[in-house]
C-alpha cells in the first residue's frame, strides 16, 4: 500500500513538473521554478556527496548553445530597439526545466530505488493519462471544473482555464497537445522494445495509447501527429518481424484490440452528445475527410492565413525583435493584428520574425544536439529520440512552442549515470586498481 501511495505520489509531482501551472496564493511562481528549486538543492547535495565534482560534458555543450540562443534574442532585441524577451532568457529556461527534471527523477529514484528510461517513460504515460481523464471528467462535471479553478484561476491559456475546450491541470491547447504526441512516441517505443510481456503491462501500454490518442486530440488536435508518428514506429518494428506465425500472432491481436476500441467509441459517439461534440472537434480533418473528400480543419485554415513573409534581408537574418502583438504593429494591409507579431502563429515564422535565421539555427541545433547526445548514450533508444526531434520540427509547423521538458528527463538521467560512472572510475583509480 506504501509504495502504490507513493508511485501516485510521485505520478503528481510528475506533472507538476511536465504541465506546470501558476500558483494563486504564490503570485509570479509555478510548480515548475518551486520543483527547478528543489532540484537545485538535491543536485548540490548531491555533488557535495560525491568523490569528484564533474558537470557533464553534454550539459555544458547544450548550455553554451542555448546561451546562444538568448545572445540572439538579446541581439535582436538591442539592434531593433525592442523589449520583448520572448526568446532572450532561454538558457535560464533550460536550466530551470533541467532543475525540474533533476528533482522528479530523484523521487523516482527513491520510489524505485533505479531510474531508467523505461520507468521514466511509464511516469510521463501515467501523467498524460492523468490529465486527459481530470479534463474529460471535470468536462462533464462542473463540480471538477470550479476546483480546478480555485486551483489555477479562470484565466483563458496554458496555465488557465480554456473555456468550451477540455483542459486538464496546466495541460491545454497545443503546449499540451505537444506533449501528448511525443508521449505517445515513447510509449510506443517503450511498449515495442519490451524484454518481458505480460498482459497487465500490454493492456497498460494499449489502453494509456487509446486514451491519450482520443482525448489528448479532442484537447489539442497536435496530438494526433504523435499517434501518426507512432504508427510509423509499429510498421518499421512490423517489417523487421521475420517469424510469419509472430507477425499473423500480433495482427491478431490488434485487430481485436482496435475493434473493442471502436465499439467503445462508437458507443460513446452515439449516447453521449458531450462526447460527440468533443470527438468531432478533436477529429475534425477525418469527418471532413469523410464528408467532403479533403482534409480540412478550422484551425489550419487559420494557420494558412497566418503565412507571412518577412520583405527584407535584415528580418531574414536578425529578426525585427517581436514576437507578440505591439501597440504600434500594422500588417501589410494596415490593419492591426492579433496576439502575435504580424499576425503569425506559425513557429517557424516567429522565430524568424523574431531574431532571423541565425537564432531559428541555434534553437534548432539545441534539439538536434540534445538527440545526438542521447542516441550516443542510450544507443537502444536513437530512433525513439530522433522521431522525438522530427516531431519537434513538425510541430513548429503550428505553434512555436518547444518540447524541451520532454527531453530534460532523459538528459537529468544521462548526467546522473555519467556522474556515478565518473565517481566509480575515480574510487576504482584512488585503490589502484
Amino acid at each position: 500500500m506504501r509504495k502504490i501511495l507513493l508511485i501516485a505520489f510521485t505520478v503528481v509531482v510528475t506533472s507538476l513538473y511536465f504541465f506546470p501551472f501558476n500558483i494563486k496564493s504564490i503570485p509570479g511562481s509555478n510548480t515548475k521554478m518551486i520543483l527547478a528549486a528543489i532540484g537545485l538543492v538535491l543536485f548540490f547535495i548531491d555533488k557535495a556527496r560525491s568523490t569528484k565534482f564533474t558537470i557533464s560534458k553534454e550539459f555544458l555543450i547544450l548550455s553554451f548553445i542555448a546561451a546562444f540562443v538568448s545572445l540572439a534574442g538579446q541581439f535582436t532585441m538591442a539592434y531593433n530597439n525592442t523589449k520583448d524577451i520572448f526568446m532572450s532568457e532561454y538558457i535560464i529556461s533550460l536550466w530551470v526545466w533541467m532543475g525540474g527534471a533533476y528533482a522528479v527523477l530523484k523521487l523516482i529514484e527513491f520510489v524505485h530505488s533505479k531510474a531508467n528510461i523505461q520507468i521514466i517513460g511509464n511516469y510521463l504515460v501515467a501523467v498524460c493519462v492523468m490529465q486527459c481523464a481530470i479534463a474529460y471528467i471535470s468536462y462533464i462535471y462542473p463540480a471538477l471544473q470550479e476546483l480546478k479553478e480555485s486551483i489555477i484561476g479562470d484565466v483563458e491559456g496554458f496555465m488557465g482555464i480554456t473555456k468550451g475546450r477540455l483542459s486538464g491541470i496546466g495541460a491545454s491547447l497545443d503546449p499540451a497537445g505537444l506533449r501528448f504526441a511525443a508521449v505517445e512516441i515513447i510509449l510506443t517505443y517503450i511498449a515495442l522494445n519490451l524484454k518481458k510481456h505480460n498482459t497487465k503491462t500490454i493492456v497498460f501500454y494499449f489502453a494509456s495509447f487509446a486514451i491519450i490518442g482520443i482525448i489528448g486530440s479532442m484537447m489539442s488536435r497536435t496530438t494526433t501527429i504523435g499517434v501518426l508518428l507512432s504508427f510509423l514506429l509499429i510498421a518499421n518494428h512490423f517489417s523487421r518481424i521475420n517469424s510469419i506465425s509472430k507477425k499473423l500472432t500480433i495482427s491478431f491481436y490488434f485487430i481485436i484490440i482496435v475493434a473493442i476500441l471502436a465499439v467503445g467509441v462508437s458507443f460513446l459517439y452515439k449516447t453521449n452528445l458531450e462526447f460527440k461534440k468533443q470527438f468531432e472537434f478533436g477529429f475534425e480533418g477525418f469527418f471532413s475527410l469523410s464528408e467532403k473528400g479533403e482534409w480540412e480543419t478550422n484551425s489550419g485554415n487559420i494557420l494558412k492565413n497566418m503565412i507571412v513573409w518577412p520583405e527584407s534581408l535584415k528580418t531574414w537574418l536578425i529578426g525585427d525583435g517581436f514576437a507578440n502583438n505591439q501597440d504600434s504593429n500594422i500588417d501589410f494591409f494596415g490593419r492591426r493584428t492579433g496576439g502575435y507579431y504580424m499576425g503569425t502563429d506559425i513557429g517557424y515564422l516567429r522565430y524568424i520574425f523574431y531574431f532571423g535565421l541565425l537564432g531559428l539555427f541555434f534553437i534548432s541545433a539545441l534539439f538536434a544536439y540534445a538527440t545526438y547526445a542521447l542516441s550516443k548514450y542510450f544507443k537502444q533508444y536513437k530512433l525513439m529520440f530522433l522521431f522525438i526531434m522530427l516531431f519537434n520540427f513538425i510541430g513548429w509547423l503550428k505553434v512555436s512552442s518547444d518540447i524541451i521538458m520532454v527531453f530534460c528527463p532523459f538528459l537529468v538521467l544521462m548526467f546522473r549515470l555519467q556522474s556515478k560512472e565518473s565517481d566509480e572510475n575515480s574510487l576504482l583509480h584512488s585503490v589502484g586498481v
